[in-house]
């Protein structure tokens, strides 16, 4: 046990083999982590610099390529941030997709992070109208996608997103009283609620 008392869910990420990063909300609209490897155990919480604007629990994901981490949360502004760290340095919070306003107001759960391209973070979140909403925002380019709904309303919980390959992500959610996923490939897009 870390001995620590967190007031969000935590987000997990392990760049490296035999290493887990951990995220949190913390106290005064912070963003907190540590680290825990095999040979050290766990080091003592830090904030994450720059990130003093959280209003949601963080979901964190790692490039497909780079190995950066990059971690999400819904800001005090109602907007979504991000803030990655590479090669061990953090960069400065951004607001996530400002070309493209939110579809609708999101819920009061935490976001989900997961890669598009290898590369490309990719938010989800639950709106209050019980569909989820994703979008892609290339760090490089600033090039943002519009925000598009996984197909199907009903959802009743904060979304978790994952993948494996770039061309493939799965979300799981509440939806509809239960336990559900929808899975998008390249090759056939979304697929129905199982």
């Amino acid at each position: 046990s870390s001995g620590v008392t967190i007031s969000s869910s935590p987000a997990v990420v392990d760049p490296v083999t035999d290493e887990c990063d951990v995220f949190w909300l913390g106290a005064n609209h912070t963003l907190q982590t540590m680290r825990w490897t095999q040979a050290a155990g766990w080091t003592t919480p830090a904030p994450v610099p720059g990130a003093t604007n959280a209003d949601s629990g963080p979901d964190a994901t790692t490039m497909l390529t780079s190995k950066n981490i990059v971690v999400a949360y819904r800001g005090t502004d109602g907007r979504f941030w991000t803030v990655t760290r590479a090669s061990g340095t953090w960069a400065a919070p951004v607001a996530f997709n400002t070309a493209h306003p939110l579809p609708a107001p999101p819920a009061r759960v935490d976001p989900s992070i997961a890669n598009s391209g290898g590369d490309i973070p990719n938010v989800f979140y639950t709106a209050t109208n019980g569909v989820i909403y994703h979008s892609s925002d290339n760090p490089a380019t600033r090039a943002s996608s519009i925000w598009n709904s996984v197909p199907g309303s009903g959802t009743t919980s904060g979304p978790d997103a994952w993948n494996d390959l770039p061309t493939h992500v799965d979300v799981i959610s509440g939806h509809n009283g239960v336990v559900g996923t929808a899975a998008w490939s390249q090759a056939t897009g979304w697929r129905a609620w199982q």
